[in-house]
This record gives structure tokens, sequence and C-alpha cells, in this order.
């Protein structure tokens, strides 16, 4: 029992220092995946020509970002721990699994189902916490970005394919949406000010 404790609440996740670190992958990994969003729906949007990599390499940092909220905040969260950084390893194994198949030029195989995994992995997840973030402010002016962005992926399909009947470049203009709530998120994250480690663990 108690190394199962041990496993899920490691005492440094009470520890401001760890959670301080952990909100800046958090931010700088959805900074990160939100550029290379922005850039592929741009590119296309403008060029007409897709970039090479942008949007395949994308879900991993949108799965280390996911886990790294998680963990940021896990003391802070009613749903059960072991859902969440289930949910949140599911998203960063999809997104892994996904831009290794694209290397290993294995996408139709591999690389789809890995997509599939990381991409519901990380609605799920934001949908699970979006509510004790409101509820809590847990991102402090920024609580509703959990939930924003995480329709704003649930409507990336529907949205895009009534978008394509259009014209097939306006497919995009829904990626860019998305990586504009990923950019919030990351605001959102590095903005929040961060506990005191002595509150954190009740010492002094």
């Amino acid at each position: 029992m108690l190394f199962w404790r041990a496993l899920r609440f490691p005492h440094a996740v009470r520890r401001g220092v760890y959670m301080s670190r952990m909100f800046v992958w958090c931010g700088a990994t959805a900074a990160v995946g939100a550029l290379l969003w922005a850039y592929k729906g741009l590119a296309i949007l403008i060029t007409g020509d897709q970039p090479d990599h942008a949007f395949q390499i994308a879900p991993f940092f949108f799965g280390v970002s996911a886990i790294t909220l998680v963990y940021s905040l896990i003391g802070e969260l009613r749903r059960p721990k072991w859902l969440l950084l289930s949910l949140g390893w599911l998203a960063v194994i999809g997104g892994a699994t996904a831009a290794f198949a694209h290397f290993a030029q294995n996408e139709d195989g591999l690389g789809d189902p890995a997509y599939l995994v990381n991409f519901l992995s990380i609605i799920i997840l934001l949908f699970l916490i979006s509510g004790d973030v409101r509820r809590n402010r847990l991102l402090p002016k920024w609580s509703f970005t959990p939930t924003f962005l995480a329709w704003a992926l649930v409507l990336q399909i529907p949205v895009g394919a009534a978008f394509e009947a259009i014209d097939e470049r306006l497919l995009e203009i829904p990626l860019v949406v998305g990586s504009v709530g990923w950019a919030m998120l990351a605001v959102a994250v590095l903005s929040r000010p961060q506990p005191d480690a002595t509150a954190r663990t009740g010492r002094t």
C-alpha cells in the first residue's frame, strides 16, 4: 500500500519547485505544438503546400503538455488520479508512436491508430479536468481554456469537413483555431502564480 501510494503521489509533487517545473514543461510543449499546427495550417492556407513533419510531430508535444498539466494540478483535481494519469500517458505514448510511425513511413499501419489514441485521450482528459479548473480557478483569468481547447479539438473534424466541401484549403482553419487553443493553454499555465514550496508541504 505504501509503495502504491508512493507511485501515485510522489513527495516531489507536493513541492513548489517540482510543480513549477511541471508548469514550465506544460506551457513550453503546448507552445511548441501550437506553433507546429499554426505553421502547418497557415502554410497550406497561404501557399497550398504542406510543410514536412509539422503536423506529424505536434501530437507528441501535446501529449507531454497534457501529462505535465495533470502532474501540475494533481493535488487540486477531484477526478480519480489514476484515470487522469492514464489518459495523460496514453496521449504521450500515442503522440510518440505517431511521430515514430511517420519517420518510419508506416503512418497507415501504425500512425493513424496512434493519432486517434493521442487525440481522444487529450479530449477526454481536458473535459474531465475542465470543471475543476473553472470551479476552483486553477488557471486564474484563463480557467475557461481547457474547455475551449477541448471543444476546439472536438469540432475540428465536422467543421473541417464542412469547410473542405467549399475549398480543400479551408480544412486548415479549424487546425489554426486549435493551435490558438494550445497557445492559450501555454499562456495560462506559464502566467499562473506558482505556489511556494512550504505552502504545498505545510512545512516552514
